[in-house]
């Protein structure tokens, strides 16, 4: 058995998995729509994919295209993958929607298989402890969220919403990521940036010390963070219209608002800060829905039994 993933990186070639996929038991699972397009990583609301590509407005976003070779390339993409025998794998059922409305997938076998997370670490932690660790003062509103110059994660809402929040509560801000691109903000908010960390135990701690995680993704196919999020017992607050308001189990799990509106955001954001039991019974919510949902031993139990189903075959 050979089990795809990320493939469209800059390492592997479409046109081999005819013959690859020929030789072996093959599983592919799509993290994002890419396979299903002819050049983009996310459509936005564009629709054009479902029936071929062409005439592309957004040449300009990953993967750049100089030129509009979309319908080629979604051509291209379909011709292979009618001679490609795989099975495919999508974590939402936002991305098997997806899937099925486009010609070139749509008849292969699919099954949604969520990632799950270890639950070991991340799990609910002293909070007080926790802030300690990043120097922030227990009765600090704390938010926490990923400082990234990548268009889909919404760091300019982010930046509006912090440029409207009125509150007389004291706020500290973690993020992750990239550095320097919240410097306008470091008069107001205590600020720790932690940078790129792979530290997992890190990486808990920050969502332990914080009380609100902000995910306001414009295109997500599934969301980990906003899981590990939820696995620490946080509120995740996020933008309506990707995987993120299936994931949250919204409003139950979490908190969505309407697609890049900050004033939305903003709203959202002030009434935790000013609810904290609100806030808390949102987390509460949130924590068990990643025990139940998102523990990597369901998804390895499921994706093991997809492994054998295909095998009997």
């Amino acid at each position: 058995m050979v089990h795809y993933h990320l493939i469209h990186t800059g390492f592997f070639s479409l046109f081999s998995l005819p013959f690859l996929t020929k030789n072996k038991p093959s599983v592919w699972t799509i993290h994002d729509p890419w396979a299903i397009t002819g050049h983009c990583i996310y459509p936005y609301e564009c629709k054009d994919y479902t029936k071929g590509c062409g005439r592309c407005k957004i040449l300009n976003s990953p993967l750049k295209m100089k030129f509009d070779n979309t319908k080629l390339m979604w051509k291209i993409k379909k011709f292979i993958y009618k001679k490609t025998k795989i099975n495919i794998i999508v974590a939402s059922e936002y991305m098997y929607k997806i899937v099925k409305n486009n010609s070139l997938l749509k008849d292969k076998n699919i099954a949604i298989i969520p990632f799950g997370i270890n639950l070991n670490v991340y799990k609910p932690k002293n909070q007080d402890n926790c802030k300690k660790k990043f120097n922030i003062d227990k009765d600090c509103f704390t938010i926490f969220f990923r400082s990234t110059k990548n268009e889909y994660k919404g760091l300019i809402y982010i930046q509006e919403c912090l440029n409207k929040i009125f509150t007389t509560k004291k706020i500290a801000i973690i993020t992750i990521d990239q550095k320097g691109l919240i410097d306008e903000f470091k008069d107001r908010f205590q600020i720790v940036e932690l940078g790129w960390t792979q530290d997992d135990q890190t990486i808990a701690d920050a969502y332990n010390a914080c009380d609100v995680f902000l995910m306001p993704s414009t295109a997500e196919a599934f969301g980990l963070m906003a899981v590990e999020a939820m696995s620490c017992g946080k509120t995740v607050i996020a933008f309506k219209g990707t995987s993120l308001e299936e994931v949250l189990d919204a409003p139950y799990g979490g908190v969505v608002v309407s697609m890049k509106n900050s004033n939305e955001l903003t709203k959202a954001l002030e009434l935790l800060i000013e609810n904290p039991d609100v806030n808390k019974n949102i987390g509460k919510k949130a924590l068990k829905i990643a025990q139940n949902r998102y523990d990597e031993k369901i998804y390895l139990e499921k994706t093991i039994n997809f492994y054998e189903e295909i095998l009997n075959e």
